[in-house]
């Protein structure tokens, strides 16, 4: 399903009369995408280093720890609220 809609898109595009070289245009860009992912294998800082957000990207287990940890942290203020309120 996923490859006939992206055929479609393809299809329209190319055919469109906005960009004079839209049938070239993919080819292109796939070209210079695997010219770069290449050099990129080849030496990590050919492309001035790797792009920051995988450079800064956290691992799923230290963004589950963040998520647990809000989540904990909210439960606590809304259970010393709520004891507050009953107290008072």
């Amino acid at each position: 399903m996923k490859a006939q809609w992206q055929q479609l898109q393809r299809k329209r595009a190319e055919s469109g009369a906005s960009v004079p070289d839209a049938p070239a245009r993919p080819e292109k860009f796939a070209q210079r995408y695997t010219e770069i992912l290449e050099d990129l294998k080849k030496d990590l800082e050919s492309h001035s280093g790797p792009p920051d957000c995988i450079a800064r990207m956290p691992s799923f287990s230290e963004a589950l720890k963040r998520m647990e940890s809000a989540l904990l942290t909210k439960a606590k203020q809304r259970i010393a609220s709520t004891y507050e309120n009953k107290s008072g």
